[in-house]
């Protein structure tokens, strides 16, 4: 059957994990049209990875930009109500835990049109994180849960939203490393580690609000990562929330000047995946991260009390360990870290296709 679909992007994890989805269903005997709702609205943080990740032009960009996570929201509700208005889609496809995965959602259910979930059944257990509230939400109205692993899929079952037939509900793996495999020959190709004059050195990326807007604590952060500089280059490129938070830090400056850190704006996907398997060590509050970093084969120090991606954890067979948020003692768990040896942790199935099968009905 013909089937009109839409698929939501917004913020710059979900690029990665559409891509694949994006192309199978193209390859389908289904319509489809692409929307982009401008959560991430910095060119660096979406035109450009539109660009490596081989999507096309969306059709439709709501510019919502930044905002508190009601206005966020809202604005997204206000634009793809209009949107279905002009087209009613049969299904729509949402991806991962932000605040456009929860409004497209949420509008979709109420116009009657069915609701795909990738990356269904994330639990953190804390519910002070905001995408832990979306991810419960959304999870609650989807009519298609795909997830990532096992553990995604019990926390469903816990939560009795696996509900017979009202709910399709499989483990699929992880879109996001089918667009690494598809890449990985390009970003093999990247200059980067030239550009920068690197070697041995830990990558670095904080950005949740939890690490970040609170002065006092990000400044002890910063102090941790200078510390650690001492004994191994960092290598920390900014995410633009990041760089405004630093920037009403005292001595931040002095800081990063001071010491052996490279910092760099925003980068395009392939210099950061050829940055990432090529690091000794990942430094990290970011959830994709975890998971390409077990792809790579990379150990990974997670600076959260919680994880969604418990699939990841050293425990269950991946290179990622949770170290909190104290920043205590960093430079002597990266010491500890580097020295293990990991295997990549590559998931084999076409996830992507998966998704689209499923989807369409074949």
């Amino acid at each position: 059957m013909h089937k009109k679909i839409d698929v939501i992007v917004g913020a710059r994890p979900n690029y990665m994990k559409a891509a694949p989805v994006m192309h199978a269903l193209e390859r389908h005997d289904c319509e489809v049209r692409l929307i982009h709702t401008g959560q991430h609205y910095d060119p660096e943080l979406s035109e450009n990875l539109f660009k490596n990740l081989g999507l096309r032009k969306e059709d439709m960009n709501f510019r919502v930009g930044s905002g508190s996570h009601a206005d966020q929201t809202a604005k997204v509700m206000v634009e793809y109500e209009k949107a279905t208005n002009l087209w009613l889609p049969d299904i729509t496809v949402v991806f991962g835990d932000v605040n456009s995965t929860l409004a497209c959602a949420l509008v979709a259910q109420k116009k009657g049109v069915k609701v795909a979930h990738v990356e269904a059944g994330c639990r953190s257990e804390d519910m002070r994180m905001p995408e832990e509230v979306n991810r419960i939400i959304v999870d609650s109205i989807s009519n298609y849960l795909f997830c990532v692993s096992e553990f995604d899929k019990a926390n469903l079952t816990k939560e009795s939203i696996v509900n017979g037939d009202k709910t399709t509900v499989m483990v699929v793996g992880d879109t996001m490393i089918d667009s690494l495999k598809k890449c990985e020959s390009s970003f093999d190709s990247s200059g980067i580690l030239e550009r920068l004059s690197l070697s041995e050195y830990v990558l670095c990326t904080v950005h949740r609000p939890s690490n970040v807007d609170n002065e006092v604590k990000l400044e002890k952060l910063l102090g941790a990562i200078r510390d650690l500089s001492r004994e191994i280059e960092i290598v920390m490129p900014l995410h633009p929330r990041t760089r405004k938070m630093m920037s009403e830090v005292n001595g931040a400056s002095k800081i990063l000047s001071d010491s052996n850190i490279v910092t760099t704006g925003p980068l395009d996907y392939f210099d950061f995946m050829k940055l990432q398997k090529s690091a000794k060590c990942m430094l990290t509050d970011s959830g994709s991260v975890q998971s390409e970093s077990c792809a790579f084969g990379v150990p990974c120090l997670t600076l959260r009390e919680n994880t969604e991606r418990p699939h990841t954890l050293v425990v269950n067979g991946g290179t990622n360990s949770l170290i909190g948020s104290s920043f205590d003692n960093i430079a002597d768990q990266v010491s500890s870290a580097i020295i293990k040896d990991y295997s990549p942790v590559i998931d084999e199935m076409e996830t992507g296709e998966i998704v689209a099968d499923v989807i369409c009905g074949r």
